[in-house]
């Protein structure tokens, strides 16, 4: 470890050749799939989702009441335990138990967001069973120190918090495992980051370690050039700068959080988009070719505006675009048009689309 001056001139902690590595909830689904991905996790600091569909069915169990679908929850994560089947099983299923009690607590009172927070927590435990039966120390970290001061917003003392509670076990050789997602309030309950939140944690821990990387780990093998619900023929994109890439995730791209990458700018980190075993996805770095890398579609609320927003992602020089924007961003990252129907925005979105991938040629 060592420290560098930020272009801020902020002194910053530097980790070196250490990874972030994000584990999406769309990849878990068993305990098989935790024992598969466990073995790509040795030597980072772990941040985990709920398994597949696990969130929704928290929120709908806090929303109508319905402890069945806790229940459904608890067991889901209890046979994906067994199936791990670590040497110290009685005490993972013990924490499993605790966790569901908290759930069970704040359940009773109606409590969504609390209740929502459950499975990440519950993930990152049999995540850190499922490490430690390969033979990788580990232990979950259901607190790592952020602190939301209101919904969604991060505490400038996170930092100092979470260097505090991983930095003695990442020294000691031992993997942290974090549930993403979450935060603690001041009283200390669990609220979350709002949608995508397990992203934006990776990318808060790697500022606050000074990580070299972050992996987003996910069912696609990177970042498309456009939404494929909507996009006949997207491309995989191979590199885009951080601001790019903020800009992307702010206009809803891939459904990150739209805070993801924030946290990534102005440092040294890069992050990388990919499966799990692929060795091709979407590179995030300092820089990347100039041109247009992506079509975003999305709600103009976002810009306040009304209707829906399509925007070019890239640097481009505004006299090569094949339309007259309405608006940009300030950094001339993207630039777009507002229409007052979802039809027009989509059909404008497909025409652009072909644009950028010729102009990629």
């Amino acid at each position: 470890m060592s420290l560098f001056i930020d272009p801020n001139g902020n002194t910053k902690l530097w980790l070196g050749d250490y990874s972030i590595c994000k584990v999406g909830g769309s990849l878990l689904r068993s305990g098989l799939d935790f024992m598969r991905l466990a073995s790509i996790m040795d030597g980072c600091v772990v941040v985990i989702s709920a398994m597949k569909g696990v969130t929704d069915k928290l929120m709908r169990a806090a929303q109508e009441g319905r402890r069945e679908d806790l229940a459904d929850v608890l067991g889901s994560y209890e046979d994906a335990l067994r199936y791990i089947a670590p040497s110290d099983y009685v005490r993972y299923s013990s924490m499993l138990d605790i966790i569901g009690g908290s759930a069970r607590r704040y359940l009773s009172v109606g409590d969504v967001d609390a209740v929502a927070a459950h499975g990440e927590l519950l993930s990152a435990t049999v995540m850190a069973a499922a490490l430690e039966a390969r033979g990788t120390r580990s232990t979950a970290v259901y607190d790592p120190g952020i602190v939301l001061e209101r919904p969604g917003g991060v505490s400038g003392l996170s930092g100092f918090y979470v260097r505090q509670r991983l930095l003695h076990l990442i020294e000691r050789g031992v993997t942290p495992v974090v549930p993403g997602f979450i935060g603690w309030t001041p009283d200390g309950k669990p609220a979350t980051l709002g949608r995508g939140g397990s992203d934006y944690t990776a990318s808060l821990l790697a500022n606050y370690l000074g990580a070299s990387r972050v992996f987003f780990y996910t069912d696609v093998p990177g970042i498309y050039s456009g939404d494929p619900n909507i996009i006949g023929n997207p491309k995989v994109i191979n590199c885009m700068n951080v601001e790019e890439a903020y800009v992307f995730s702010a206009m809803g791209g891939k459904k990150f959080h739209p805070r993801t990458f924030e946290p990534l700018i102005g440092t040294r980190i890069t992050a990388f988009i990919t499966s799990p075993g692929s060795t091709s996805g979407t590179l995030i770095s300092k820089k990347a070719g100039a041109g247009p890398k992506a079509v975003a579609l999305f709600d103009a609320l976002r810009i306040g505006r009304r209707g829906r927003a399509v925007a070019i992602i890239g640097k481009v020089d505004p006299r090569d675009l094949p339309f007259n924007p309405d608006f940009k961003d300030s950094n001339g990252n993207a630039f777009g048009k507002v229409f007052d129907d979802e039809e027009r925005a989509v059909e404008a979105a497909k025409e652009l689309h072909d644009w950028v991938i010729s102009w990629a040629r």
